[in-house]
């Protein structure tokens, strides 16, 4: 019952940062894979739940942790408006925890082994990828990360 309710509650928090980074800031497709890393590494353990792929499912783990988890040392913690991606952050990390316990408990190693070195392949290059773009266009990515927290503090004093 709760794995469910963490799933459900990780396709909401990336229906709803998806949805902000989309129409709110009007990135473009490439920005939105780049700046908001985590909704397509969600959307790979989502899409695994949906058809039924151990493979898939486990295989988000690796880009999960690596924007999900570290992101809640990365990101700041100083107010209301970074609640927000930290919620996002921690329901990943618990979402992993959960995979983790299943990989454990049904003794799945061999799956999981397998889907962590096709994350390694087919995920590194995406994640090298990400980080050079955003080293590259670091005053867009500065942009694109600090004005939710300028829009969210307008609209409150209004």
């Amino acid at each position: 019952m709760w794995i469910t309710v963490l799933r459900v509650l990780l396709a909401l928090v990336t229906i709803q940062s998806s949805t902000f980074f989309l129409t709110q800031l009007k990135v473009s497709t490439t920005e939105w894979l780049v700046f908001n890393a985590c909704a397509p590494s969600n959307i790979i353990l989502l899409v695994g739940e949906l058809l039924g792929w151990n493979l898939l499912r486990y295989m988000a783990i690796y880009p999960m942790f690596f924007f999900g988890v570290q992101g809640l040392f990365v990101f700041p913690w100083n107010g209301i408006f970074d609640l927000i991606p930290q919620f996002s952050h921690l329901i990943m990390t618990f979402n992993i925890v959960t995979l983790v316990w299943e990989i454990y408990t049904l003794k799945m190693y061999e799956t999981a082994c397998t889907a962590f070195l096709m994350g390694i392949v087919f995920i590194t290059p995406l994640i090298y990828q990400q980080q050079q773009y955003g080293f590259r266009n670091r005053e867009r990515m500065q942009k694109i990360l600090c004005e939710p927290m300028h829009m969210m503090q307008q609209k409150s004093k209004k």
